[in-house]
Order: structure tokens, then sequence, then C-alpha cells
């Protein structure tokens, strides 16, 4: 599709963003994935012209990528394509200016441990918080044990994961068109709102896409959009948008209201120092 989707999680050292972002791209089918642990300033520019057309490429550190690598990934994530002057070489071996051009479009998803500092990065993709609460700790602890110990069918797992390949395998591109896109309002006060809305929007056909087999088309053989496409978009999204208007990252944000909770129980009129908290 032409309206892609990029997300950037956020969370602290060891909190479980690699791990995420590893599952969910082994979920999608293995030709149209691309890893990446490192990048080096120049090298989306000398990839070939269709390398990364419709491929979601999956950065496991951004805080690695050097400033040239990231506007590259800015530039195809906005604009879907890479434009470099440089020198080539002709057939009798002379040099002479020429061009270099690497197309997208590209879905993304990176990991950061500072996500308040990519500014640019921020305002095009929909920010997703790593839960670092104590419960889900106990959660991710009671689940290692129970691999250690044998009991989780691993073999399960893996039809699982070639089940969502197959489905996904089995989506055609369609335009969508939704009747209802003036109806949502998003807060006025979120971060740079003229891209959530069209990130929202995108979110929403890309919802549309996934239920395809459940839609109408139009005489244009245009998939149609339904309201409980958007309820589901404002259910999945809701806490991303809510760190969008918040100046606060995700991290900060559980330990700010931690703090607040703490505090409450000592009584109004409790005073701590920097060390306790």
């Amino acid at each position: 599709m032409p309206d892609t989707l990029h997300a950037l999680i956020q969370g602290s050292s060891g909190s479980g963003k690699t791990k995420l972002l590893k599952i969910i791209s082994h979920l999608m089918p293995d030709e149209d994935v691309k890893r990446y642990t490192r990048v080096t300033d120049n090298s989306f520019y000398n990839q070939q012209e269709h390398f990364f057309v419709h491929k979601l490429l999956c950065f496991e550190d951004m805080d690695g990528l050097k400033e040239d690598a990231q506007l590259a990934v800015r530039e195809l994530q906005s604009n879907e394509i890479l434009i470099t002057s440089t020198s080539v070489k002709d057939d009798n071996g002379s040099i002479r200016g020429g061009e270099r051009v690497v197309r997208g479009p590209i879905a993304s998803l990176g990991c950061t441990t500072k996500g308040e500092t990519y500014e640019d990065n921020i305002s095009r993709c929909f920010l997703v918080a790593v839960d670092e609460s104590k419960e889900q700790t106990l959660r991710i602890i009671d689940y290692q044990n129970q691999l250690s110990a044998g009991l989780v069918d691993k073999d399960e797992q893996k039809k699982i994961t070639a089940s969502v390949q197959n489905c996904i395998r089995m989506l055609q591109p369609y335009e969508v068109i939704n009747p209802y896109a003036g109806k949502i309002r998003l807060p006025e006060n979120a971060h740079k709102i003229r891209r959530l809305n069209e990130l929202y929007q995108s979110f929403v056909k890309q919802i549309t896409l996934l239920n395809q087999y459940q839609r109408k088309t139009d005489s244009q053989r245009r998939l149609i959009t339904q309201k409980e496409d958007l309820q589901t978009a404002c259910d999945i999204l809701f806490e991303s948008i809510v760190l969008k208007v918040d100046e606060l990252d995700g991290s900060l944000r559980l330990f700010y209201e931690k703090m607040k909770a703490y505090t409450k129980q000592k009584g109004n009129d409790y005073e701590f120092t920097q060390r306790e908290i």
C-alpha cells in the first residue's frame, strides 16, 4: 500500500524493546523484512533502486544511527525516494555527474532508549512505550521460567507464526476509502497533529485492508471502511496518541505516576528526598 506505517519503540535499557521488535518482525513474511543492527552513513543511498520497495525495515538500535543514516530513513518514510547527485564512471571510464535513485515506500520499526530526542523521527511514527511495570516484569519472568522448564510448546509457536505469515501473504493490495474520515477529532494539543492525523487515517486504512475479506468494495473496487475499523484504530492507538500529547516519554511517565501514588499513600503534606524517590 502507499499508506504505510512507522513505529518507534521506546523504553529503558533491558526493558525488552528489541525482543518486541523481533517478535513483530518475525510475524511478517520473511521476504518482506529487512533487519539491521547497524547502518553506515551512505549505505541507503548506494542500494539498488527497488531494494526497499514495500519492505519492513527494522532497526534494533536507532541510537546507533548517525545523522546521515537517520536522514535517509526519514526521507524514505516521508517522501518514499532518495535522489543523490554523485560522480559516476561512464563506459569509457570518464567520471561525470550522475544521479542515484532509491525508492520506497517502506514501513519501519525502530528501538530507542531516548525517544524524546528524535523530534523529526517521532513526528513520522507512532510512539510505542514498553510496559515496564512490576506486573509485566513478573509475567515475563514467569514465561522465561516456563520456557526453561520445557513447558512452552515451541512447535506450536512456529505453527502460529507461519499461519500469521501466510495470512499476510493472502492480503491483496486495495485502495481504501473511509466515509467516516471526518468524524474523528484528535486532541488539538497532540504533537504535530497534522502528521498524527495522517498517521491515524493510514492506520484505519491498514485495519480495513486486514479485514478485506469481510469488507465491501465500491464500483471502482475500492475497499470501504466500516465504523468498527475506526473503533479498533482508536482502541489500539489510544495510549500512543496520549504519548503524543504527553510532555514525558513512556518510561518517565511510568516513573512519575508511581511517584505520585507513593506520595499519596504517605499523606498530602509528605515531603520526600531525591534519594528516597
